[in-house]
């Protein structure tokens, strides 16, 4: 069969590519290839005693089914060299997946180690005939390195001889947990927030992906988007950014995983170039039983719940998002717009959108502020001399119309919350409160903190600016302390009286 397909298409000279790749998928579908040339070949990972000890599955409840997935997956593992020290996958109450100590983890220790031919990165995905129209093509999709990962997962699930079936049988199955999942009721429960917008957003990213996919991958048109869907998300949340002989790229990182973030972590990961693997080093000493720990990053709670599906207690980095229109009755519009075009790329009628947070000396809040400042700049002189991320403020006259914007906008965005203080302690004292909505109303409180302080903040300037006139010494000394960071920037300005405005 095989040879006759190949005489066919040399004898209508089609290209070698298109050959290719019609040979691997004839291939895979019929189990005969493994892709990854590294395995050795005679090594087949379902031994023929493990496949006899599989017969009775279908009996078995789904724990056992896990359970003999897992000692696969280890099996498997230390099979091709890994290393995994004292350490064991276990579950919390509700049944996620953790990693402990089995013993006391001395300072330093090497933890796990997985050697690179256990991993899935982006040079093997690139490498794929497969996807070679799609790489030339990727500047077309909204999150090419995220999208090519996934696509790796799906071609070697549709392999039933893939050497990471042991990996790809202990994957989740499903992302309950994580805000593109949420059922109808959940999701009511993010009415009013600016997070359900971002929600939105990341699914039209998802779907856009998924349709150039499909056009530079049309073999692909077999998976369904909730197959893409899934794939995405395990892409998404999984994957770690790895710094190989200098270069930077992604990957699946086997067992690696399984670890959680946690702020104050106990586990430091990374590539070794020398040893041609991912390590996990302890950094304290970890105490026996204790679930060991590793940081995703400095991410806020609105990120770990979208693109990991969770939401890290006692977070200290909390945001709002907030939008600024830019509106073509601003004054001077005109002028301004080639200069937010080139700050921002966006034009009149379009939103700029920004993660606010409480601390004003961070450059995002510096950006928000100074965009509405340079909107509500009447003074065609100074326009210039703005910046998109140096604080310019050249009258407090300005300055006053700023901050009754930000507090209109605030108050308006805290007004548009759906679910009022009253059912908000009613929920958080349920004992038996779903966790998705859990999620959703600590998400809620963070925002409206953020919101609270925009609210104090612009309350507190407009009374120091409308009064400086009628401020003892005291009172203003209060002001200014309280948000030094923000008056020493109009320190300037601040012996104008109210005639001056």
């Amino acid at each position: 069969m095989f040879i006759s397909v190949i005489d066919s298409m040399l004898s209508n000279k089609i290209n070698l590519v298109l050959m290719i790749k019609v040979f691997i998928i004839i291939i895979c579908i019929t189990g005969q290839l493994s892709q990854n040339d590294n395995f050795d070949k005679d090594e087949s990972i379902d031994d023929k005693d493990q496949t006899n000890n599989n017969q009775d599955q279908d009996d078995a409840i789904e724990n056992n089914i896990e359970q003999q997935c897992i000692r696969k997956f280890i099996q498997w593992l230390f099979k091709y060299g890994a290393e995994v020290n004292n350490v064991a996958i276990d579950y919390t109450q509700s049944d996620n997946r953790i990693v402990i100590a089995t013993e006391f983890i001395s300072e330093g220790s090497r933890i796990l180690f997985i050697p690179h031919k256990l991993l899935i990165t982006l040079d093997r995905v690139k490498q794929n005939l497969l996807f070679q129209e799609l790489v030339k093509n990727e500047r077309k999709m909204k999150a090419p390195l995220n999208t090519y990962l996934a696509l790796q997962i799906l071609y070697e699930k549709a392999n039933p001889f893939s050497p990471f079936k042991p990996y790809l049988d202990v994957l989740p199955q499903n992302y309950n947990t994580f805000p593109l999942f949420y059922n109808e009721t959940q999701l009511k429960c993010f009415k009013g927030s600016p997070f359900l917008q971002e929600i939105d957003n990341y699914k039209k990213e998802l779907q856009y992906d998924y349709k150039i996919v499909l056009k530079y991958v049309p073999e692909f048109s077999v998976i369904s988007y909730d197959e893409f869907l899934w794939a995405r998300t395990t892409s998404c949340s999984r994957i770690f950014s790895l710094n190989i002989s200098g270069v930077v790229t992604e990957g699946f990182v086997p067992l690696a995983d399984l670890f959680n973030h946690e702020a104050d972590y106990q586990g430091h990961w990374g590539y070794s170039d020398e040893e041609q693997g991912f390590y996990v080093n302890s950094l304290e000493n970890i105490e026996e039983g204790g679930e060991i720990f590793v940081s995703y990053g400095n991410k806020d709670n609105h990120r770990l719940l979208l693109h990991y599906g969770f939401i890290q207690g006692e977070n200290d980095i909390k945001t709002c998002y907030l939008d600024v229109e830019i509106r073509n009755d601003y004054p001077l519009i005109s002028q301004k717009q080639q200069i937010i075009y080139i700050w921002y790329k966006k034009n009149i009628g379009q939103k700029v959108r920004f993660a606010l947070s409480d601390d004003l000396n961070e450059q995002t809040n510096i950006n928000f502020i100074n965009l509405i400042r340079f909107l509500q700049e009447h003074d065609a002189s100074v326009i210039e001399q703005y910046h998109k991320e140096d604080a310019v403020i050249h009258s407090l006259d300005n300055e006053l119309k700023v901050w009754k914007f930000i507090k209109q906008q605030v108050q308006k965005q805290l007004d548009s919350y759906e679910i009022n203080e009253e059912d908000m302690n009613k929920f958080m004292n349920d004992q038996e409160l779903d966790m998705n909505i859990e999620n959703c109303l600590i998400i809620i409180l963070e925002e409206q903190e953020i919101l609270n302080y925009y609210l104090q903040m612009s309350n507190q300037t407009i009374s120091l600016i409308e009064n400086l006139d009628y401020l003892n010494q005291n009172l203003r000394e209060q002001y200014i302390q309280e948000y030094q960071i923000y008056y020493d920037q109009i320190s300037h300005l601040l012996d104008y009286s109210n005639d001056d405005l």
